[in-house]
């Protein structure tokens, strides 16, 4: 029996179906203005998503305290594939998903009057992803991984209009998957099924890796602001242990337990951004392109040669995508401030190359808020975003049936709430 074109696919997508693995909404206000706050920051989250705004706030120190809770609606699939018989290929639906995410910002007063210094701690991916049907459990029974960056940064006012910013993305991730198949079919190149395949594979690792951030904000006049950003890839190089055991018609095939390791990159994003005040009103957009394309494959490596059956690199080859976001914030007075925004979010993925494990699709954002002023010194804001995930056809054909994964993802939907305190002193 040939097994050289077998793969179990590793699941190490960070976000289960949100667009590739990132999580750009890291407080209240970007949850409202659906992450368009960049030319234009009201708080410390200016210290994670545009540092160089951090000195057109004012002079004291500025904190915020956020706590979102992000959920994933099911995730439904229907087979359209006749290759195998219903026993292996079918209708599946994932399990809903609940997640609390904390984060905080900081900005320091003024260093030498035009220096000033900021940190962030976010987690900018990171999620778990549940199927516990027999057919997709193959490929994902269960994925966790977190992710949590610590953003230092320091800002430069260049002169009252133009300023730049440069910081350092330390990020510390730990992941956990699991895989299981249980008595698979192969189909042989004569159109013959094989015997059952049954496999087992749990991974564990973490790893500590950095980047870099740049930040340019230009305010030609008093109402209009420019922005650019450049959030720089991560290379996280996943360490740990994995526990690997396959048999084929009962015969025990191979076993292993040691270690492991794969890079997964956590993606450059170019973000260019605007910003207008006229009356009461901001109107805000962002544009990011996100490099994708820096995820060819998911190859691990072991200590020693493994079957091919988890040893074969899975090609991913996704492409660079862009994000629209728009926003608008109303000064509905002194102390109460309204926020609502919009964005288009493109798939990173190609249909063929599409399974259970990281089923990415275009989606469509929608986002309010609202910021009050308690007085000088606090003010509470909160956010609601929905994200609209599209269906999204797969044509991901394969010889086994678990790898073979072709029919239609329906919409679904990831929502996040998020309440966060404002401090300053």
């Amino acid at each position: 029996m040939n097994l050289k074109k077998l793969s179990i696919i590793p699941f190490i997508a960070i976000s289960s179906y949100a667009s590739g693995f990132k999580i750009p909404e890291q407080s209240a206000n970007s949850v409202a203005l659906a992450a368009a706050n960049i030319a234009t920051s009201f708080s410390a989250d200016a210290a994670y998503y545009n540092p160089a705004n951090i000195v057109f706030l004012d002079p004291r120190h500025h904190s915020t305290f956020s706590l979102s809770h992000l959920r994933m609606s099911k995730l439904h699939f229907r087979n359209h594939s006749d290759k195998f018989s219903s026993d292996y290929n079918y209708d599946t639906s994932s399990k809903k998903g609940d997640f609390i995410i904390p984060t905080f910002h900081f900005v320091a007063p003024f260093i030498d009057d035009n220096f000033r210094f900021s940190l962030s701690v976010v987690a900018p991916a990171g999620t778990s992803m549940k199927w516990e049907d027999t057919y997709p459990r193959a490929l994902s029974k269960l994925f966790e991984l977190e992710v949590l960056e610590i953003s230092p940064s320091i800002a430069y006012l260049v002169n009252e209009d133009l300023a730049v910013a440069v910081g350092v993305r330390g990020v510390y991730s730990k992941g956990k998957a699991k895989n299981e198949v249980d008595d698979a079919q192969l189909q042989t190149p004569m159109g013959n099924i094989a015997p059952g395949l049954k496999a087992h594979r749990e991974l564990e690792g973490d790893s500590i890796d950095f980047g870099y951030n740049l930040a340019l904000t230009y305010k030609p006049t008093s109402d209009l602001s420019l922005a650019a950003t450049y959030r720089s890839k991560v290379n996280m190089t996943l360490k740990g242990n994995a526990d690997i055991q396959y048999s084929i018609g009962g015969k025990m095939q191979d076993q292993y337990n040691g270690d492991v390791s794969i890079n997964v990159p956590l993606p450059a994003i170019l973000t260019l951004a605007a910003s207008y005040e006229y009356s009461d009103f901001t109107f805000m957009f962002a544009y990011d392109r996100t490099y994708w394309s820096s995820l060819k494959e998911f190859d691990f490596e072991y200590s020693r040669p493994v079957a091919n059956l988890f040893d074969k690199p899975v090609e991913k080859d996704w492409i660079d995508t862009n994000t629209y976001r728009i926003a608008v914030a109303y000064d509905y007075s002194k102390d109460l401030r309204l926020m609502a925004g919009f964005a288009i979010d493109e798939a990173s993925t190609h249909n063929d190359k599409i399974k259970f494990e990281l089923p990415d699709t275009k989606s469509y954002v929608y986002s309010v808020g609202a910021s009050y002023k308690i007085n000088e010194n606090f003010d509470i804001s909160g956010g609601f975003l929905y994200q609209d995930r599209q269906k999204r056809e797969v044509k991901s054909g394969d010889t086994t049936s678990f790898n073979n994964v072709v029919g239609e993802f329906d919409r679904a939907a990831i929502m996040i709430t998020n309440l966060s305190l404002n401090y300053r002193f």
